[in-house]
């Protein structure tokens, strides 16, 4: 591995599975060499080199050489609100929950146009128990963002909260947003059966699956739907 990262024509996509080697072999020291390496030669944008490098210390690094190497990666990169998104992620998966919050804030203090600073933090908030918390963050990312996903994310939580009436509104908002989004069309469904409006979750169901759209699962749920009307003729 070594000789092929110091040929003087190696190639980007050597270095980084260099980096998944001394990652996953814990070499601490290698593995900020690579880094680096990759930060001043990357023919991307730097926001996408920090996520890109995030993901594999995520992915490749026990706790204790994640730890120490996307400290040093933040260290050098004070500035970029990636690299604190990156490490953000990294205490989510180790279960910091309160060092991943610190980190999500600070992408968002840092850049507060990008909305995965503000995606990370109401999903920390959801992990720590603090759902109400969660669903202030994502209503005021999807009222200054207007995304889709954002749209997507406040609606399912407000489900999974059981706020079935409030998250069936915000799937039939992002709906006239965008008719051929399969998944909130989806999602609508079961939460009109939550709400006991089997005709319109029926419609719902029968639409999707014209398209041929979560075909199986439509299909379960039409099948449930027609059970449910014998028993009641």
């Amino acid at each position: 591995m070594d000789i092929l990262i110091k040929d003087e024509n190696s190639t980007l996509q050597s270095h980084y599975l260099a980096l998944t080697v001394y990652l996953r072999a814990a070499g601490i020291e290698k593995s900020k060499d690579q880094i680096k390496w990759l930060l001043v030669k990357s023919d991307i944008p730097l926001r996408n080199a920090l996520l890109a490098i995030g993901d594999l210390i995520s992915r490749n690094a026990n706790e204790e050489v994640a730890q120490e190497v996307i400290d040093e990666l933040v260290a050098t990169n004070s500035e970029e609100a990636a690299a604190y998104l990156s490490r953000s992620q990294i205490m989510l998966n180790s279960g910091d929950f309160d060092s991943a919050e610190k980190d999500a804030r600070k992408t968002m203090q840092l850049d507060s146009t990008w909305q995965t600073g503000y995606a990370m933090l109401a999903q920390i908030l959801e992990k720590k128990g603090e759902t109400k918390k969660a669903l202030v963050v994502l209503k005021e990312a999807r009222e200054q963002f207007k995304t889709a996903e954002l749209m997507m994310g406040y609606a399912q939580l407000l489900a999974k909260d059981g706020q079935y009436q409030a998250a069936k509104e915000g799937f039939l908002r992002l709906i006239v947003e965008e008719p051929n989004h399969v998944e909130a069309q989806f999602a609508l469904g079961l939460v009109y059966l939550k709400l006991e409006e089997v005709e319109q979750a029926k419609e719902s169901f029968e639409n999707l699956y014209e398209k041929n759209a979560f075909k199986s699962k439509t299909a379960f749920y039409l099948g449930q739907i027609s059970y449910r009307d014998k028993e009641y003729q």
